[in-house]
């Protein structure tokens, strides 16, 4: 049995509704209307599954603002992702900077040892994007949307983040994370759509026939700058977490009494290169050395791209 959670453009059967449906309920309600969904179905509160309306909405969605004449200005930056020894599709994930991707390091990854989810890398994408005009013109020239979280390829939220795909396109999403808990100023992180975003890489697999439908914002060879074009990747190397810090955080060397980082001292045993989380300072240090060994290893690709400004978030971090 398919998935209920309709993809765009579609709309499942009735659910787990009562009574006759009146036929202009669809065409009242706004999330429906949102959704460019007609007809007797529309969303029920978790805003995913679709069953028959049971009440009209009086309120009108949001006017969108007069299209923008064209898309946003390409952009082209360096893009960073963790990841373990095995290699997954890029799909439906949060990528980041350099800065974002070692606040998310130190923050949830080597805390733990050995390494929260086994993470053993650092890969480097080049990533080109352009805005829709639809999101040029509703963020008053901004050229990101907001962050979607993607869990194992999913849109999580926020709530409204599948509604917007359809409104202004699956547009690249950003913010930035609080320097108070890990000091790596500008910090951002990145959300890049991909295929069916209200499904699981899982449920990806047992119906692939929902990229044609919700086909998500990662262009294909060749295709034009689109609602379903907003994105382009390369990938640019990587760089392991022992190049970078030293040791290998494996089972025997955290059974000896090792560990990365601790909050309880704001260090490891077995290795310093952690210590000092809120450390502007050593934070730099950390950032610099990721990208000298990228630089190094890679000598004959740009050292740096640039950095794409995040309009969300504190504009203290």
């Amino acid at each position: 049995t398919p998935p209920t959670s309709a993809p765009l453009g579609g709309a499942a059967a009735p659910n787990g509704t009562q009574g006759e449906p009146v036929g202009a309920d669809c065409a009242m309600n706004s999330g429906c209307a949102d959704l460019g969904i007609t007809g007797q179905c529309c969303p029920t509160a978790d805003g995913t599954m679709l069953g028959c309306c049971s009440s009209l909405e009086a309120a009108a969605p949001p006017a969108l603002k007069p299209v923008a004449s064209g898309p946003g200005p390409i952009m082209t930056t360096y893009m960073y992702r963790v990841a373990n020894d095995e290699d997954y599709p890029i799909n439906g994930v949060n990528m980041a900077n350099l800065a974002g991707d070692m606040w998310y390091l130190h923050n949830e990854v080597v805390r733990a040892c050995p390494r929260k989810f086994g993470i053993t890398r650092v890969l480097r994408y080049k990533v080109t994007m352009k805005a829709t005009p639809e999101l040029y013109s509703s963020t008053n020239h901004e050229n990101f949307a907001h962050l979607c979280h993607f869990d194992s390829g999913k849109c999580t939220g926020p709530g409204n983040s599948l509604t917007d795909y359809t409104r202004y396109g699956y547009a690249v999403g950003c913010d930035r994370p609080s320097t108070h808990v890990a000091s790596y100023k500008g910090a951002t992180w990145f959300s890049m759509p991909g295929a069916c975003p209200r499904l699981t890489f899982a449920s990806k697999k047992h119906y692939p026939a929902c990229k044609y439908q919700d086909p998500g914002g990662e262009c294909k060879k060749g295709q034009a700058w689109s609602k379903t074009c907003t994105w382009r990747k390369e990938y640019a190397g990587e760089v392991s977490l022992k190049e970078l810090t030293g040791v290998d955080a494996t089972h025997s060397w955290c059974h000896q009494g090792n560990y990365e980082w601790k909050d309880h001292c704001d260090c490891g045993r077995g290795t310093s290169f952690w210590n000092g989380k809120r450390n502007h300072a050593k934070g730099n240090e950390r950032i610099d050395k990721l990208r000298s060994l990228f630089e190094k290893k890679y000598p004959s690709q740009p050292a740096d791209l640039g950095e794409a400004h995040c309009p969300f978030g504190d504009r203290n971090r």
